[in-house]
Parts: C-alpha cells; sequence; structure tokens
C-alpha cells in the first residue's frame, strides 16, 4: 500500500499478514531501496532500533503513519485511530470502552461470553491472528466484524400452555384441528360421511349419530393412548374392527377403533402418548379410499359420550 508522503517522494509500505507496516521503500518496492523496517509487540506497541540487535534500519527516518494493522497513529497522542475509537499500542488496550446503538448497561456483552464483558478488550486477547477492523470487532462473535450492531436477541418463548385432557392418537401430541382435512392428526376427508362427531351416518329411516371423530392417518402409522391407564378390551367390535379401550381411573374410557393390529392386551397398563396399536381399516373403514384411513376415537366420560375434539383441546383443569 501507499503511505504519507515522504520528503523525498511516496513511501511504499509492506505489510504483514495483521495489516502492520513491516517495511517502508521510498522506490517501486524492491529491497535495495528500503529505507526502514518496523516491528512491533504482539498488540502494537512499536519496537525501537537497537533492540535485541535491531539496526539502524529500524530508525525513525521516514516514518509513515500507518502502523499496527495500518492504522494511522497520531504523533502527539500516540493512539492509533480505529474509526470508531482510539486504541493505545503501548497499554494494548482501547482507550474508551465500546458505543452502543442503543443505551444498554454493557453495550454488546452477551453473560454468555465473559469476554465480551471487557469493552476495552482487543480481539480478545489474541492480536496476533486477529485484527480489529473499526474499533468494535471483539465484543461479539470472533471472526465477525463489528461494522453492524448484532442481532437482537431472540425474544423469550411464551410460557407452555396448559396441559390439554389427552393427546392426538395419531400425532401423539396436544392439540387436535379439523382442518386441514385429511392430514395426519386432522379430521378425515370425509368421504362416505364426515367424520366429526354427531355426524349424520346411515340411511333415511335408520340415520344414526356418529359417536367419535375420525382422525386421518396412514396405514400403519402408530396409534397412541390420549391418556394413561388400564386396557379394559383389546379385539374385534362389530363396526369397530380391532379396537382398544383405555379406562383412565377417573371415569374417562378413550376409545381407539378400525386399528390393523393391537398392541396391548386386556389388563396392561399404559401411559399418555403409547403406542397402543397401529392404524388401519377394518371393521366398517374396510374397503373405504387409502385417503379416508383413520384412528375412530371415541371419549366416555361417566359412561356418556362427548365430543373428542372438545375434549382434546380441553384444559385438564376444567371438569372432566
Amino acid at each position: 500500500m501507499t503511505g504519507a508522503p515522504a520528503a523525498s517522494g511516496t513511501q511504499y509500505l509492506a505489510a504483514d499478514h495483521l495489516g502492520s507496516t513491516r517495511m517502508v521503500t521510498g522506490g517501486p518496492g524492491s529491497p535495495s531501496s528500503q529505507t526502514a523496517f518496523r516491528d512491533y509487540l504482539p498488540f502494537g506497541y512499536e519496537i525501537p532500533a537497537t533492540i535485541d540487535g535491531r539496526g539502524s534500519s529500524y530508525s525513525e527516518t521516514d516514518n509513515p503513519r500507518q502502523k499496527f494493522t495500518g492504522k494511522e497513529r497520531d504523533a502527539e497522542t500516540g493512539l492509533d485511530f480505529f474509526g470508531a475509537r482510539y486504541f493505545s499500542a503501548a497499554q494494548g488496550r482501547f482507550t474508551t470502552p465500546d458505543w452502543s446503538a442503543i443505551p444498554e448497561p454493557v453495550p454488546y456483552a452477551s453473560l454468555n461470553d465473559p469476554q465480551s464483558l471487557n469493552l476495552y478488550a482487543y480481539v480478545r486477547n489474541n492480536p496476533l491472528r486477529n485484527r480489529d477492523l473499526d474499533g468494535h470487532w471483539c465484543l461479539f462473535g470472533i471472526g465477525t466484524t463489528c461494522s453492524t450492531p448484532p442481532p437482537p436477541p431472540d425474544p423469550p418463548k411464551p410460557p407452555p400452555g396448559p396441559k390439554m385432557k389427552g393427546v392426538n392418537p395419531v400425532t401423539g401430541q396436544q392439540f387436535f384441528r379439523p382442518d386441514p382435512k385429511g392430514k395426519p392428526g386432522h379430521e378425515r376427508p370425509g368421504v362416505g360421511g364426515a367424520g366429526s362427531f354427531g355426524a349424520n351416518r346411515g340411511t333415511a329411516g335408520a340415520r344414526r349419530q356418529h359417536h367419535g371423530e375420525d382422525v386421518s392417518g396412514p396405514v400403519g402409522a402408530d396409534v397412541h393412548a390420549a391418556t394413561s391407564g388400564t386396557v379394559t378390551f383389546s379385539g374385534p367390535m362389530s363396526g369397530y374392527g380391532n379396537t382398544v379401550k383405555v379406562d383412565d381411573g377417573h371415569g374417562t374410557v378413550t376409545l381407539y377403533g378400525h386399528n390393523s393390529a393391537n398392541e396391548v392386551g386386556v389388563g396392561d397398563d399404559v401411559l399418555q402418548g403409547q403406542v397402543i396399536g397401529t392404524l388401519g381399516q377394518t371393521g366398517n373403514a374396510a374397503g373405504q379410499p387409502a385417503s379416508e384411513s383413520h384412528v375412530h376415537f371415541e371419549v366416555h366420560i361417566d359412561g356418556e359420550l362427548v365430543n373428542p375434539s372438545a375434549w382434546l383441546n380441553s384444559d385438564v383443569d376444567v371438569g372432566k
């Protein structure tokens, strides 16, 4: 790079990997026309001639203003100008703390990164490999310049919602949503009759209401227990095909129908979310399109049918 004008012409500066001026020449840069060398301690203090055998070529002759990492050194104060603030090579630190675009007790600092708490530190005390580009490099992220403030921290996650009465029998997770229909864990599309609780079934003159919620899922998927409890039924049931019933011991019985296989037997204790069967198309679901495969899910409380959709989305602390 080209330095400040010299008395006898232009100076040519040769820099090292940090950008520090190491050789000053008055000609086209060939060693034969060199005028001076420069050498520094790790944090930029310039080592003068006669120290450790350094000869007259390390004198102040044709001394450039560009010094440590190429920053301009003020002749009066001896400080290097980094754009955002001044650096003292003699002290190995900045003379002022880092600036902040917004008021905060410790600008750009992270309690997860103790080195960021020292607002006067230079390049995380690794000046042989790193350099500061603009006066606030080291306060966040090794290898990241500080030309722009760091991104704001992620907002705190909202506290988890209340625990629901049961988990979705297809996903094993909380909540049930009817739409979009046909997506695993949602209501089946409804070819051959709607899958919602209370939907009309049967033929004219022999109407009946659908007793459960048809929760869509692919054949072969796991069927999960909505609650913990004891298996009171496991086997074929008319219209339902392979079916499992689980009693939670507090008045709630859940039913899972049309399974291709049951994975539990009567008397087994199961945990909420545990796999109790494999989703299939048995019973009156046999022969339906693959897009209609589902778990027929019922909820009985004290012997009475309730809407499974509303029950799955109800806080465990709200009644039964």
